[in-house]
């Protein structure tokens, strides 16, 4: 297809990414503070702490690869 036929797609792509990237953000920075308390990390179950530690990990891990993806785009 003509280019100009892929920039909406491409555009529409970038901008869901972009939203996706600011959720993932946000998550990722509400686990890295849950994580940096002392109280919750003394309190917390273990197999909670291991949840939020997971979850900080992919979300991390989303989160380049998103910037990867937007690279590519030209983001």
């Amino acid at each position: 297809p003509p280019r100009s036929t892929l920039f909406p797609y491409t555009t529409l792509f970038r901008s869901k990414l972009a939203k996706e990237r600011a959720k993932l953000a946000s998550d990722r920075d509400y686990l890295k503070k849950k994580l940096e308390n002392p109280q919750f990390v003394e309190k917390a179950p273990v197999d909670v702490l291991e949840k939020s530690r997971a979850k900080l990990a992919e979300a991390e891990l989303a989160l380049t690869k998103i910037d990867e993806a937007l690279g590519r785009l030209g983001a």
